[in-house]
């Protein structure tokens, strides 16, 4: 195998694994509908559950591969020619070629906002408790696990951005459904959603829920307010936040076979 044959394969194979990552979700080129890589791996044993992005690590080793060699083969070709100067010259077409690839400085940062009573009260609750917080996490809102975070994981809270097993097997990002995280949901979005009442309620105690947050200035916030407050009776104000003890519930909570709307009062 001589050099431009090595140098077709690592294209190749470059590409082969840039493509992974174009088409992470469906395995075609986003626009033109070209088949990519990926569509293979997807349906093979053991593969199926597997994340295009994280192939695009081995794109990079071989596009390294094929600099390193097109660079060797410069330097070769021009080495008896202009003498003293072809080291120079690779050395101007490897800047050329990486000088895109330095991150923008500095990164953006900012602090997040994390509400006091999950660096405060949060901490004393009893290890292993199960707290509601709304907004719950997902995929493109993981704030809540944050606060989590900063309480010293005392509590466990339904939802989350993570990698879920589906009741088949496969893996999810979405977490099971449950009737609290869809009612929540419903308010985040301003769309109705089908759990009633007494299903929340059976829910939360299901959960063995200790408390309820909602964190005011969210989207949904005062929707998932009004919820609550419907179902467990008057919140109390502690720490930026809104909490409802599940022992809080009174007799007057309706419950009723209607369904939650993120618009009722």
């Amino acid at each position: 195998m001589n050099l431009l044959d090595v140098v077709i394969v690592l294209a190749a194979i470059a590409y082969a694994y840039g493509g992974f990552r174009n088409g992470a979700v469906v395995g075609v080129l986003p626009v033109t509908g070209i088949p990519l890589p990926f569509i293979v791996l997807a349906h093979l044993p053991l593969l199926e559950s597997g994340a295009a992005s994280r192939y695009q690590a081995f794109f990079w080793l071989f596009a390294a591969m094929l600099l390193a060699l097109i660079l060797d083969y410069v330097y070769d070709a021009m080495r008896s020619r202009i003498r003293g100067r072809a080291a120079a010259i690779c050395g101007l077409i490897a800047a050329c070629v990486l000088f895109p690839l330095v991150p923008a400085w500095p990164y953006p940062a900012e602090a997040a906002p994390v509400p006091e009573w999950f660096t405060g009260a949060a901490r004393h609750l009893p290890v292993g408790s199960t707290v509601v917080v709304y907004p719950v996490a997902n995929l493109t809102d993981a704030s809540s696990m944050l606060w989590q975070a900063m309480s010293g994981l005392t509590f466990r809270m339904p939802g989350g951005y993570a990698v879920f097993a589906t009741p088949s097997g496969a893996a999810s990002f979405i977490a099971s459904d449950s009737a609290v995280q869809n009612a929540m949901y419903g308010c985040s979005v301003a769309v109705p959603y089908p759990p009633t009442d007494r299903q929340i309620l059976t829910d939360l105690r299901r959960l063995r829920t200790r408390a309820v947050v909602v964190v005011p200035g969210t989207d949904g916030a005062p929707c998932a307010e009004r919820l609550f407050d419907r179902l467990l009776g008057p919140h109390r104000k502690e720490g930026g936040v809104l909490v409802w003890s599940t022992g809080q519930a009174s007799s007057s909570a309706r419950i009723s076979d209607t369904s939650v709307s993120s618009g009722s009062p």
